[in-house]
């Protein structure tokens, strides 16, 4: 159980490294294709992350786009 829970914050930590080096606004399926993860594995990361304050949610007509938020 502990490896899963270190598993999913190291991929919780790729997630939030993949918005900030991306330099622009990405998107659900941009994340879950860099880090091999299913589409809902992927929202899940990001909306968690903008729950801690590191990234920002901003919804389109397209859905949402994720930048890097002001860190705590």
């Amino acid at each position: 159980m502990k490896r899963v829970r270190a598993e999913r914050f190291k991929r919780m930590d790729r997630a939030l490294e993949l918005v900030k080096k991306a330099g622009k606004p990405v998107s659900i399926d941009y994340v879950a294709y860099h880090l091999g993860v299913s589409w809902h594995t992927a929202r899940t990361y990001l909306f968690e992350l903008v729950a801690q304050g590191k990234l920002k949610a901003i919804m389109t007509t397209r859905g949402y786009v994720f930048v890097p938020g002001d860190e705590r």
